[in-house]
């Protein structure tokens, strides 16, 4: 599913990352850890295509991401990656249920409501399908969140620091149902943190080191 060979990034003068080969299979887990600022965040955002390595290559599914052009990859990404980002990015000018669907107009998928309003059953928060996400709750725009990451049915998924704010209760919470959703729709997951509670969950873990020096 993940394929990374000789992958690297940095911002001016800093490496941030330097991966010389990961894998990560269809439907395996990993957990990517290290402390801030050693490229976890990078790593997610490098693997969803969202920015271009320095060096190296990212394949997803078999696909060179360097190889689309960035329409390409944005549909690619909607139709094949699963985001559960730090920052939740749901528009506040659209309700819940249209923040899913908008999943699916990005993607060039056709309309589905019916899949959508599932999906949000599926987690909890179907009754809020015409709320403005900034009446939710933190909890419930995570949940609207994972709902419109899912959607499409991706092969794999990616979450970035999905649990580290948050209370011992509520990160058992949160991490099942990230994980319920990966295992539902078949997916891999990719799961960042610093959050050594999660690292007992997961078999695999790849360890990022922080660099403190340039290229």
């Amino acid at each position: 599913m993940i394929e990374v060979e000789a992958l690297e990034h940095g911002f001016a003068e800093r490496r941030v990352l330097d991966l010389p080969s990961w894998r990560v299979a269809a439907g395996e887990r990993c957990l990517v850890v290290g402390p801030s600022g050693s490229g976890k965040s990078t790593l997610l955002h490098l693997v969803a295509g969202l920015v271009a390595p320095r060096a190296g290559v990212v394949r997803i599914d078999g696909q060179d991401l360097s190889s689309l052009s960035a329409s390409a990859r944005d549909r690619f990404r909607g139709r094949t990656i699963g985001l559960l980002l730090q920052s939740f990015h749901l528009l506040d000018t659209l309700s819940v249920l249209d923040n899913v669907r908008l999943a699916r107009r990005l993607a060039g998928l056709p309309e589905d409501r019916a899949r959508c309003r599932q999906g949000l059953e599926a987690l909890d928060v179907a009754g809020l399908a015409h709320a403005r996400p900034s009446t939710l709750s933190h909890g419930q725009a995570q949940r609207v969140a994972l709902a419109r990451a899912v959607v499409n049915r991706p092969k794999l998924i990616l979450a970035d620091e999905p649990t580290s704010s948050l209370d011992d209760e509520s990160c058992e919470r949160v991490a099942a149902l990230v994980e319920t959703e990966a295992e539902r729709h078949g997916a891999a997951l990719v799961v960042a943190t610093h959050d050594s509670r999660l690292r007992a969950r997961f078999e695999r873990h790849l360890a990022l080191r922080a660099r403190s020096t340039g290229a």
